[in-house]
């Protein structure tokens, strides 16, 4: 009955650690990627290695990697190609702090403010609605796009828009940190600024606003320092948690068959 317990338990946690070896090395293959190459190329490098890892797992029968390890494996590696850059630019980027949200078109190279003075507009907001369909099912999901001028406190609708704050979310609601006394804003991820740059084309006609010339998209947060530990949290905790993803359902079945082996054995 121990030797059947052990052996149980050293196939557990071969496989185990043979999948966290898995993620991990696909996340260490996209690196490089993820923090030098354009963001086309990190989107296709990471489709490219995840797909590579998925068929070199899958041919490989008396290993320990299953179909749902392999589709958990691909969350952290699409987080880290598209978020790594974003968050290095911003830990290594120029900040500026003690302005206006007015003077931020003064400050081209500046990706994280922290404001002495700024203001959501949020009665001068506006969503951009993607969709995108899925080839095989043909069911359509939406992403949005929420989009609001982000200014001084003197600022008036006939005064130029000097910044935007953004989100882009699954879900319709406008962006939570809007409603916070947040007086920070970062560069909008890579990811988003497409999105959220039809945002703004459409706030400025559907309002009747004009842009000041340079004025950047950004997502609102508490400060810079908040900003940054955002962006490693979820580079972080990415791997983390697609690797749990698949670990606690394999290990709670495996626990589930040891008992019922141990149960077997003591009515034998």
């Amino acid at each position: 009955m121990l030797a059947t317990v052990g052996a149980m338990s050293g196939a557990l946690g071969r496989r185990l650690l043979y999948n966290l070896i898995y993620m991990l090395g696909l996340v260490a293959l996209v690196l490089p990627f993820a923090l030098w190459a354009p963001p086309i190329v990190r989107a296709l490098a990471a489709a490219l290695i995840w797909l590579g890892g998925s068929a070199y797992a899958a041919g490989r029968p008396g290993e320990q990697t299953d179909g749902w390890a392999i589709i958990c494996a691909a969350v952290p590696v699409m987080v880290v190609a598209y978020g790594l850059a974003d968050y290095v630019a911003l830990a290594r980027g120029q900040h500026a702090s003690g302005i206006s949200a007015a003077a931020a078109p003064g400050y081209a190279d500046v990706v994280g403010f922290d404001f002495s003075d700024s203001v959501v507009q949020i009665k001068y907001a506006t969503t951009y609605r993607s969709a995108t369909r899925d080839r095989k099912s043909g069911r359509v999901s939406y992403f949005y796009y929420h989009i609001a001028p982000l200014t001084g406190s003197g600022w008036t609708p006939a005064d130029p828009v000097p910044a935007w704050a953004g989100c882009g979310q699954q879900y319709i609601g406008l962006c939570d940190e809007w409603y916070r006394a947040y007086r920070g804003g970062v560069v909008a991820e890579t990811s988003d600024r497409a999105g959220l740059r039809v945002a703004a084309d459409q706030a400025l006609a559907q309002h009747r606003l004009s842009e000041a010339p340079g004025a950047p998209l950004l997502r609102r947060v508490a400060s810079v320092a908040q900003g940054q530990r955002q962006r490693a949290q979820v580079l972080l905790a990415a791997p983390l948690a697609a690797y749990l993803l698949w670990a606690i359902p394999i290990a709670i079945y495996a626990l589930w068959e040891c008992g019922a082996e141990l149960w077997q054995s003591a009515r034998a």
